[in-house]
This record gives C-alpha cells, structure tokens and sequence, in this order.
C-alpha cells in the first residue's frame, strides 16, 4: 500500500487515473476534513506527492512522457491555464486563455482525462470541439472550423498519423488523417449522416462504428479503415433500432 486518500463528502475518492512512463497522477481530497479541496498527486508506487492546495479542483488531461498535464480554471470560469508536472519539480503554467475559456474537454463515456501522444506532441480537444496539440512549451491549434467540432473520443494514433472524425450538427461527417508538419487532410466521409464514434486500434486497423439515420431507422455499422480512402471498409452491419431508442452516440 502506498498510501490511504480520503474520500469527499460525496463518497468520491481517487479520480482521473493518468499513467506517466513512470508515475501515475490522479486527483483526491487534500486532507480529511469536509471542506477540503480536491487536488493532484502523484506516485512512482511506492512514494508520493501533491502539486498542493493551491491548485484545486484540477482537470487533468493525459501524460506527455513522464509528465502530467492539467488545466485549473483560476478565476472560477473565466479563463483556464494549462501546466506541466514533472513530479521531480513543481507544476510549470505553459498556456493562459486570458479570458477566453474554451478548456481541454475529458472523455464524454468515461469522464476520464482525455488525449494522445505522439512523437513529443499530446493532441487533445477543446470543449468547443477544436483540435489543439501542446508539447509542454506551447498550444497550437491544428482544426478550428465552426461549422465542424471534433470529439476527444474521436481522436486516436494509427501508424505515425493522427486519425480523427469532425461531425456538424446535422450529423455529417468527415474522416481527416494528419501528419506531423503536415495540415489535417480529408480521406473518407461515411454515405450517411452518422453520430460521433470513439476510434479502437487492433493491429494496423482502426475501427470505429457508424450511427446512420435512415428513413426514422437508425443503422449501426461496423468500419476499419488505414487512415486512407481505399483503405476505409465496411465489416458488418451490427443492428437496426427506430431512431428514438438510439442513444447518442451508440458504439
């Protein structure tokens, strides 16, 4: 055991588990007390430590290498910073928003931080559904379309590419495949309208499911694609529901 961590009032206790290369951060109530603030830790599996209590109620994003990355909104709401925390030395602020606030948005399914690495980049989006990438120093935006928003559960890695689906309101939607020094480029859009749909790596596949709606008829169907267009396949149609029993987002 490496250590005993409270649980809030409301009965919660470790949350947002995220493994560095060698540490694993988390959040949890600073002491036992009932009005103490939750913030985050760290340990190696045997030691541990806190970023401190200054740093409440922390959103944590993913790992970069063997840091932690997070957002803490300062002024309740009105603009989020971005930090970097390598356990060996206190959390260093990277990004201000400066008044605008549009923070990193955590896994929609699970409520788990939310993100990929690749090659020193961690790629993750926006709640207003841009795609931005941070290598720790600096946040760049790589898909800003207002037309358009891309969902973290959306986004995953496939042979050094980024691969990611950015849908409208109207449900249609567009696969973009994105090479680092490259900008993000279209390779397949589903015949249907369909909803977002999180992205599973088996292999040198991704697979991912579509929500079509046809004629009031909602039909889910399973896809693996290379992050090309000639690569992109259909498997196997999974099920046919009246669009009213479709949840949001059936995968």
């Amino acid at each position: 055991t490496v250590n005993a961590f409270y649980k809030d009032p409301s009965g919660i206790g470790i949350t947002q588990l995220t493994a560095g290369s060698n540490h694993l951060y988390f959040t949890a109530p600073y002491d036992s007390s009932p009005t103490a603030k939750r913030v985050i830790w760290e340990t190696d599996g045997t030691a541990y430590s806190t970023a401190g209590p200054s740093f409440y109620d922390p959103q944590l994003m993913g790992e970069l290498g063997d840091e932690c990355l997070f957002w803490f909104a300062p002024d309740t709401g009105g603009s989020h910073v971005i930090y970097c925390w390598d356990s060996d030395s206190g959390p260093v602020s990277f990004y201000n928003s400066s008044g605008y606030f549009d923070p990193p948005e955590g896994h929609r399914i699970s409520g788990r931080p939310a993100g990929i690495e690749l090659a020193g980049w961690f790629y993750f989006t926006s709640r207003s559904g841009r795609l931005q990438r941070t290598n720790g120093v600096a946040v760049e935006d790589l898909f800003s379309d207002p037309n358009y928003i891309v969902r973290p559960e959306s986004l995953a890695t496939l042979s050094g590419k980024v691969v990611f689906m950015a849908s409208r309101d109207d449900f249609n939607c567009l696969f973009f495949s994105y090479s680092p020094g490259s900008i993000p480029t279209v390779f397949w859009s589903p015949p249907h309208p369909t909803m977002p749909c999180p992205l599973f790596a088996i292999g040198s596949k991704l697979y991912f499911t579509t929500c079509e709606i046809q004629s009031n008829i909602g039909v889910t169907k399973l896809f693996r694609t290379d992050g090309t267009s000639t690569g992109t396949e259909f498997v196997t149609e999974l099920t046919q529901r009246k669009i009213a029993s479709v949840p949001m987002g059936a995968y």
